[in-house]
């Protein structure tokens, strides 16, 4: 019972970040379940639908497929419809179902492959999962394809971006105003990962010099290849003007090592000012930093979605469900609490606490817009509350 929730929604689970982090890329993504976890996706998880499409779909899994293992109609369909739709690759997404009946996916996505000729992927999803892990294990598995055929440079230049999930960044501006920022710096940006990045990206990854992960899932991707590839990486960014050559500073200076967290160096960390901020790991380091560098103030960190231990902060906490995260925010110590709007009904007196909303779609989805304010203003908003 640990795990079960009274007023929080469930959070975007791991097939939705595998399925988010290959959306743009031209792949066919087949989601293996009877339709309730791609409507879970569709409809509640990916905001890009309003801007554009992409080719997911529901493998229609009924109980006698289940029962009889009917897998050879499964690949079938998969490899007509590939031979008409060309896409760039084929993704089998796993869901509750096969997990439990043990479906191979990795050996489906094989025989797939060796028909059709295009390449195929399998993910063992479980819908059990954090969307952050799922993000993670679709950019190792591209960029291990992408090893194969890449041709390294010897002049690496730039950075890379990696973590750039609209179930992380939809409905603020965080991300467009990192960007300019880095391109006024005269950086580079060699490949961004997740949000727009096509195929020509994934091969471009590797020219770069360094990374920066933005995000949890990218944190954990740039630590992998800071390990295979040994590429070093530097987790969080400035999110205005304000902090924007501190973080250049402290790039500059890490850019050469392994892994170094901006916003969770010591002197931000700490619960005396009696802030909490809860949500994405890099993301929260972040704001963490922003909160800091603009008004002097010590922040301690919430994790409901995992947490990278190279970017934890001192008196960061690691919340694994509903009630610690209800613990957390009604701490005597804190004074102000920071995240996506659903987590004020955890407050069990509110009006004791300052609760200051930033959305997070993983969160609340479509709900959660309504009940925020103008994303290109919640920074401005966070630090005059603050000062």
């Amino acid at each position: 019972m640990g795990r079960f929730s009274f007023c929080l929604p469930p959070f975007a689970p791991d097939y939705s970040g595998v399925c988010g982090a290959l959306f743009s890329l031209g792949g066919m993504i087949v989601i293996h379940d009877a339709a309730g976890c791609t409507g879970n996706y569709i409809n509640y998880d990916e905001p890009r639908w309003y801007d554009g499409g992409s080719m997911v779909y529901c493998s229609g899994l009924r109980e006698l497929d289940a029962v009889l293992g009917n897998d050879e109609k499964f690949i079938r369909n998969i490899c007509e419809a590939a031979k008409e739709m060309h896409p760039n690759f084929i993704a089998l997404v796993g869901s509750p179902v096969p997990m439990v009946i043990g479906t191979d996916l990795a050996g489906m996505a094989a025989w797939i492959e060796d028909e059709t000729g295009i390449p195929a992927f399998g993910f063992s999803t479980t819908g059990l999962g954090l969307y952050p892990s799922g993000a993670f294990l679709a950019g190792k598995t591209m960029l291990k394809h992408a090893m194969k055929t890449e041709k390294r440079q010897a002049e690496k230049a730039g950075m890379n971006i990696l973590g750039d999930l609209p179930l992380d960044f939809a409905g603020t501006d965080f991300m467009e105003r990192f960007r300019i920022q880095v391109q006024e710096l005269g950086i580079q940006i060699r490949a961004s990962l997740f949000d727009r990045a096509d195929m020509s990206q994934i091969d471009q990854i590797f020219s770069a010099r360094w990374n920066t992960a933005v995000s949890y899932s990218g944190a954990l991707l740039g630590a992998w290849l800071c390990r295979t590839q040994n590429m070093p990486c530097v987790t969080g960014f400035s999110m205005s003007a304000a902090t924007v050559e501190h973080w250049r500073a402290f790039a500059q200076e890490h850019a050469d090592h392994d892994v170094a967290a901006w916003g969770a160096q010591e002197e931000l960390c700490g619960q005396k000012d009696g802030i909490l901020i809860l949500g994405d790991q890099i993301i929260a380091n972040s704001l963490r930093a922003e909160i800091y560098y603009v008004t002097g103030k010590c922040s301690c960190v919430g994790l409901p979605f995992g947490a990278q231990a190279e970017s934890l902060g001192a008196g960061d906490r690691i919340l694994k469900n509903e009630e610690q995260i209800q613990k957390a925010v009604n701490d005597p110590e804190i004074t102000v609490v920071i995240g996506d709007p659903l987590y004020r009904q955890l407050l069990d007196e509110p009006e004791k606490k300052r609760f200051l909303p930033v959305l997070h779609y993983a969160v609340s989805s479509k709900v959660g817009p309504g009940l925020c304010s103008d994303g290109g203003k919640i920074i401005e908003e966070i630090i005059v509350e603050l000062s």
